[in-house]
């Protein structure tokens, strides 16, 4: 679809949903999602093809599989483009209520993106603050060991100071 190739396109989503057919009949777990993106592929593609009313009506079912599984993603391109295909038929009632699903579900996604941005800044703050912290207590030990090493150093030098004086006062005597 990308590379505006709707009859490729076609066939590959034509694949997927056949062998989404072969899989587990006991098994409902995400193969609903593959459905819902599978079935919004196909309506991309006969729209592409000039297909209106089979994409239409593909579209449709993506709609009300996204909106009963909460796929916001899918809601929003599935409502975008009947949005589109009603306003190009002239059901300017029908363009508006894909319209308001449409905005509703760019506004979730907005919203969800940005509460993923703020998410990241907040534990890239909290990861700057950690090691900003490990860096203080880091230089501390630096400073702390640097401190002992200074004091070692006199303790010696007083100690031959002291031997030294002593040895002095030996060899007065």
């Amino acid at each position: 679809l990308n590379l505006k190739q709707p009859d490729s396109a076609l066939i590959f989503f034509v694949k997927m949903g056949e062998s989404l057919a072969k899989t587990d009949p006991y098994y409902h777990g995400p193969d609903v999602l593959l459905e819902t993106k599978i079935q919004l592929g196909l309506g991309k593609s006969y729209l592409g093809l000039g297909e209106k009313d089979k994409g239409k009506s593909i579209l449709t079912k993506a709609l009300t599989m996204s909106v009963e599984n909460e796929m916001t993603d899918v809601k929003k391109e599935a409502s975008e483009l009947l949005s589109s295909i009603a306003t190009e038929e002239g059901d300017y009632i029908k363009a508006l209520e894909y319209f308001k699903v449409f905005k509703t579900a760019s506004d979730t996604l907005f919203n969800e993106e940005k509460l993923k941005d703020l998410a990241i800044k907040e534990t890239e703050l909290r990861f700057e603050e950690k090691a900003e912290k490990q860096k203080l207590e880091l230089e501390k030990s630096k400073e702390k060991q640097k401190a002992q090493q200074i004091l070692i150093a006199l303790l010696v030098g007083l100690a031959i100071l002291f031997i030294v004086v002593a040895l002095l006062f030996y060899r007065i005597q």
